[in-house]
């Protein structure tokens, strides 16, 4: 992936989340997202964005979860079970 290539630039997200820190930029499924946290006084807050609009991402659901397990997953094996990670 080229970021130069990203319609959302890494200066717009700057300038819109000018407190973000760890910036990555990867894919989730096809789509190219930005993945960076903002720090606050009691935590760390994690966000993705679309890296081509600049829409926030909402967190992962369940059914969401288990479409990108099923889409990474090189295997045959249905999924049994799912589990929030913190």
């Amino acid at each position: 992936m080229n970021p130069d290539k990203l319609q959302y630039s890494l200066a717009k997200l700057l300038q819109t989340n000018p407190k973000a820190e760890q910036i990555r930029v990867g894919k989730l499924m096809q789509q190219d997202v930005y993945r960076f946290a903002i720090p606050t006084k009691t935590a760390t807050q994690q966000l993705m964005l679309n890296a081509q609009t600049g829409e926030r991402l909402s967190p992962l659901n369940q059914t969401t979860a288990i479409a990108l397990a099923q889409y990474y997953y090189l295997g045959n094996e249905p999924i049994t079970d799912v589990s929030l990670l913190t």
